[in-house]
């Protein structure tokens, strides 16, 4: 009797043997880890806004001569000539921030000065 068998294709001993202890060499790929959540900073309570509050000197209010206070910083916006001046008192010391300008860039200055001290 004669049997037929399906003979599969065999594969060069070599490369398999390769392929095998390749295999065992090579380690198995662990999955890809997450970084780590980064610390949020602590709530830091917000400092309230400073913001200047004018008024209009009354002597002077057909010129809109003003004034501003806040935490012992004067500011004042005054006309002198054809331009304005703009000026800020701290105690007894006057330091003029424009001198000669447009009334916009005294208001400008002044409010410049408080936002950037400290």
């Amino acid at each position: 009797m004669a049997t037929t068998t399906a003979t599969a294709p065999v594969k060069n001993l070599r490369e398999t043997k390769r392929e095998m202890a390749g295999a065992k060499r090579a380690p198995a790929k662990a999955p890809a880890k997450r970084a780590p959540a980064k610390k949020q900073a602590p709530a830091t309570a917000a400092t309230p806004a400073r913001k200047l509050r004018w008024t209009v000197v009354e002597e002077f209010a057909k010129g809109k001569h003003q004034t501003a206070t806040l935490d012992g910083h004067t500011y004042t916006i005054e006309q002198a000539g054809e331009g304005w001046t703009a000026s800020v008192t701290v105690g007894k010391k006057r330091t003029v921030l424009v001198e000669s300008g447009t009334f916009g860039k005294c208001y400008g200055a002044c409010v410049a000065h408080n936002r950037n001290r400290a």
